[in-house]
């Protein structure tokens, strides 16, 4: 390192010019010695030689003179190592890692948007090894190949010159053409025999939906297979698909007069007035929904299956007309609510349920305690309970201070804020709500 320190004021007649850096700093050069402005104090500038750090010692000593010589030569600039293409092979071990004759370089820092990634020797940190490579997307450039180590056995690596494939996973689509099929897909005329299906058998033309040019075929029925008693297989057999009317595992009963599930608003009022008119039609439907309705199926997902969208479209539960057409409510209709909601539809269920749990086995701690929850809502919806409590299910409740329906947020906000607060409120928001153990008879 260099450690001449320069004072301008003690400085003799030399060869003194100003020179501007590639960064926009100043320096001085004096007999083609270059120096940096170092510390100011007062009248006095110091510079020190631009090689202080590079070739000078670590310590630093401030002179009131120039009498200090340099350790180098006039004229030297700080310069970029030259980097030199090679042209020997290289290649990547199972790691990663570079390998250029027999040595082992790990990445040290990338610049993606150039494709350039900097390499240094795997002995960096252990035998402190300066060796440094540069690629540029599949070129090599030298920077500095002096290893102060011997070369190690890195085992097979995958030379560079092969080709890197980009992989991406593809879906298959149903349109995409096929090696023996044009690019354009239509649909052709079906033609069972060129149809293969599992099992290697020919389908019945009348099962054929559609059938594509590029060999795709929709078929309409499924394929099961029979056991025997003795678990050997029997011939597949062709069942069709169910219709889009819902089928329970158990038999259920019609309707007269109505086809399920109901296309039009028309179908609706005319059950709605048969209903009223026939005690027999009602009995009909109520037994109609309490055995066509599995356990596992929520009652939204099963309105579905009964009404079409086409004919819910003029009913509402409320009959709330905020925005669009007035709506027409559903409590109070026997279809939506006496027959399908409140009572017959629920309470035949948990009867049922209450009538196996006591006369299926014993009676344990968990049975007691299903026939106690079963009891309790059966109380809750039971016509006379409502009777008791002074409240008709057909039409909304009143709450003090509250018009119902709630029609914004902020009626909602204030309603839960009074009924955490207020008691009553509260009792009036759950009618009907009790909490009464009873025993099972």
């Amino acid at each position: 390192l260099c450690g001449t320190v320069l004072n301008l004021n003690s400085m003799v007649k030399q060869m003194v010019s100003y020179i501007v850096t590639p960064r926009g700093s100043l320096q001085l050069s004096i007999d083609n010695f270059r120096f940096a402005r170092d510390r100011v104090h007062r009248n006095v500038v110091t510079y020190r030689c631009v090689h202080y750090k590079p070739l000078g010692t670590p310590l630093k000593k401030q002179r009131n003179t120039s009498t200090e010589k340099h350790n180098h030569r006039g004229g030297r600039r700080r310069e970029k190592n030259k980097q030199e293409k090679a042209d020997d092979a290289y290649g990547y071990n199972q790691r990663g890692n570079l390998v250029y004759k027999n040595f082992s370089f790990s990445k040290a820092s990338i610049n993606g948007p150039a494709k350039i990634i900097y390499w240094r020797c795997t002995e960096y940190r252990k035998q402190k090894c300066r060796a440094t490579l540069k690629t540029k997307c599949k070129d090599l450039y030298v920077i500095d190949t002096v290893h102060n180590h011997e070369p190690n056995s890195y085992g097979p690596y995958m030379p560079a010159t092969l080709p890197i494939f980009t992989l991406q996973a593809q879906r298959p689509n149903v349109l995409s053409a096929s090696p023996t099929k044009p690019n354009v897909v239509k649909v052709v005329k079906p033609n069972a025999l060129t149809v293969k299906t599992l099992d290697n058998s020919t389908p019945d033309p009348n099962h054929i939906v559609k059938q594509l040019s590029n060999g795709h075929t929709l078929l309409q029925f499924l394929q099961g297979i029979k056991r025997s008693k003795r678990g050997s297989d029997v011939d597949p057999i062709r069942v069709d698909l169910p219709t889009t009317e819902f089928i329970s595992s158990v038999d259920t009963p019609k309707v007269p007069g109505f086809k399920f599930p109901l296309q039009q608003r028309l179908d609706v009022e005319r059950l709605e007035l048969a209903i009223k008119n026939s005690k027999e039609i009602r009995n009909y439907y109520v037994n109609f929904l309490s055995k066509r309705k599995p356990k596992n199926i929520n009652i939204q997902r099963f309105l579905s299956y009964i009404f079409s969208d086409e004919a819910l479209t003029a009913y509402n539960f409320h009959g709330s007309n905020s925005s669009g057409r007035a709506k027409i409510s559903m409590k109070t209709y026997a279809v939506f609510y006496d027959c399908f909601i409140v009572s017959p539809l629920n309470v035949e269920m948990l009867k049922k349920q209450l009538r196996s749990l006591r006369t299926g086995c014993k009676l344990t701690n968990s049975n007691i305690i299903q026939i106690r929850t079963i009891q309790q809502k059966l109380l809750n919806i039971d016509n006379n309970f409502y009777k008791q409590q002074g409240i008709d299910p057909r039409k909304p409740l009143t709450i003090s201070g509250f018009p119902m329906p709630l029609q914004c947020e902020e009626d909602i906000d204030r309603l839960e804020l009074m009924v955490k607060r207020n008691p009553k409120i509260r009792m009036q928001y759950r009618p009907g709500i009790r909490m009464v153990s009873v025993w099972p008879n």
